[in-house]
C-alpha cells in the first residue's frame, strides 16, 4: 500500500516534540529522504506513517487495534514524502510542506520532526542550507 492508497481514511504523519508550546509556530514537517517509513493501521480507521520503531512503541500505548500488535500495511520512502502538504494542528499556517532533513534518527521519536526554525537553530540551519 502507498500512502496515497488509503481507502478513504485519515492518514496521519505523527510528530514527536520536546517543546508543545512551540507548535504554534511551525512553518515546515522535515522527513529523512533515504528512511522507509511505514504506513501502520492504527485504531479509529485511522493510518499512521512513521518508524517501524515508534509504532510499536504506541501499539504498547493502546493505540492499535491489539495491545501490543503492530499493523504494518504499507511503506513508502522518504523521498517520496518530500514536498508533501499537510495539516499541521495549531499552526499559524493553513498548509505546512514536508521538506528534507538528514540527521533525523529513527530511532528517536517517529523519524517525523515538526519544524519551528524560530526557536531552533538546528531547524533553521537546515532550512538555510536547503
Amino acid at each position: 500500500m502507498k500512502a496515497t492508497e488509503c481507502n478513504g481514511k485519515s492518514v496521519y504523519m505523527p510528530a514527536a516534540t520536546l517543546r508543545p508550546e512551540t507548535m504554534y509556530g511551525q512553518t515546515n514537517c522535515f522527513i529523512k529522504p533515504e528512511s522507509v517509513y511505514g504506513i501502520f493501521a492504527m485504531n479509529n480507521d485511522e493510518y499512521f506513517i512513521c518508524s517501524d520503531r515508534s509504532a510499536l512503541n504506541m501499539a504498547y500505548q493502546n493505540m492499535t487495534k491489539e495491545f501490543g500488535k503492530v499493523f504494518k500495511v504499507g511503506e513508502v520512502n522518504g523521498s517520496e514524502l518530500i514536498g508533501m502538504p499537510l495539516k499541521a494542528p495549531l499552526a499559524t499556517f493553513e498548509v505546512v510542506y514536508c521538506l528534507p532533513m538528514d540527521t533525523i534518527s529513527m530511532f528517536k521519536g517517529t523519524g517525523i520532526v515538526t519544524s519551528v526554525p524560530s526557536d531552533s537553530p538546528d531547524d533553521w540551519a537546515c532550512l538555510r542550507d536547503l
